[in-house]
């Protein structure tokens, strides 16, 4: 955990905030999840032999995708962190048998609730570490404000990397969609993803001129054989 910033940084720009806000809501979220999936599956399953349990499975299926999803973003925002999209493959116009069969079938419907189990261990985990981390946050930093070092405080680094660290192991259980496109920055400084085919070239040594994706007319000049 190598970070170049000083203590004073690490205080004040609002990370370690963030990193045990997320620990906090990890705990709290995740003893939520758990009786919430055992009372919501042993309910519908129980009820299925009279039919009214099977619109409760797809209703819990449609809740526990919409609570790992919800959860994900959540983390997002605490952590200052861009997510993919999570992968979507539940067909729309289904009847309600044909919606339970997919979701029985997604994958994404198994991880979801496979996620939200994992919360629960993750935030007695978070709840036994950050009561110890943050008395030697305090303890640091009276022992490095009075001597005047500006150094970044290694219980702080610990906090964050933490966080970060439950944040990623949870959102690596969830499939995201891939390969709808690359990111801007890449494409601005790699010219053979620009779109070419509307131009009119007139000569091979000419240059070409397109319009990028920020409105821009830019050239490119061909490649000497």
């Amino acid at each position: 955990m190598n970070d170049n910033s000083s203590w004073v940084d690490m205080l004040t720009d609002g990370r370690i905030w963030r990193s045990g806000f997320y620990l906090l809501w990890t705990f709290f979220s995740g003893i939520m999840y758990l009786p919430f999936l055992a009372w919501g599956f042993g309910t519908a399953f129980g009820l299925s032999f009279i039919l009214i349990g099977i619109p409760l499975l797809v209703m819990m299926f449609a809740a526990v995708r919409g609570l790992a999803a919800f959860d994900r973003k959540i983390g997002g925002v605490f952590l200052d962190k861009d997510l993919a999209p999570l992968v979507n493959d539940i067909p729309r116009g289904q009847s309600i048998i044909g919606r339970l069969g997919s979701q029985f079938a997604s994958p994404m419907s198994w991880l979801s609730i496979v996620y939200l189990m994992t919360r629960f261990p993750a935030g007695i985990f978070s709840m036994i570490a950050l009561p110890i981390i943050t008395p030697l946050v305090f303890l640091e930093l009276l022992i490095l404000a009075p001597l005047g070092i500006s150094r970044g405080m290694i219980s702080m680094q610990i906090l964050n990397g933490l966080a970060t660290g439950i944040a990623s192991f949870s959102n690596s259980l969830l499939p995201t969609a891939s390969g709808e496109s690359r990111p801007r920055e890449k494409m601005k400084s790699d010219t053979s993803w620009r779109d070419t085919s509307r131009l009119e070239i007139i000569d091979e040594d000419d240059e070409r001129y397109f319009i990028d994706d920020d409105g821009e007319i830019v050239s490119v000049k061909p490649k000497r054989r």
